[in-house]
């Protein structure tokens, strides 16, 4: 074989092996299902998960919902303040909340939760214009997937 087949061979590889394994890394993020119920008097709180990398969103993809607008946004157990920027949703899909900034760090949020490995929950709640109460039914991640 010459060189030019070679060269194009091992460059084919090369990307190869580098997108297989940026899926593969992506794909290692993990997601939890929730299944609960919300009403204009209490919030559905999800089970306590810990972050998996740095990234800078939270994900919630929604399955199921009652009609109206719903908010969700993801909470430091420990302390119960927002991790998170709120996230107003009408309909089923998938909506990304955005780690607040420290305002006394130097380090993001996300890296701070992820490196000290606090637990986080998902929280959901009806808007203020929203009296409709049900199921409501998705996955989530604290990292972005």
């Amino acid at each position: 074989m010459n060189k030019k087949v070679i060269s194009c061979l091992f460059l084919f590889g090369l990307i190869f092996c580098t997108v297989f394994s940026s899926k593969f890394v992506i794909a290692s993020v993990s997601e939890y299902s929730y299944n609960g119920t919300v009403s204009k008097i209490s919030d559905y709180e999800s089970g306590n998960e810990t972050k998996e990398d740095a990234s800078e969103k939270a994900t919630n993809r929604v399955t199921q919902k009652p009609s109206g607008t719903f908010v969700s946004w993801v909470e430091v157990n420990a302390s119960g303040s927002n991790a998170t920027a709120k996230k107003s949703y009408t309909k089923t899909g998938t909506y990304y909340m955005n780690y607040v900034k420290n305002i006394d760090d130097d380090d993001s949020c996300a890296s701070n939760l992820y490196r000290n490995q606090y637990k986080l929950h998902l929280n959901i709640s009806t808007s203020l214009s929203n009296f409709t109460s049900g199921t409501v039914k998705g996955y989530w991640s604290p990292d972005e997937y």
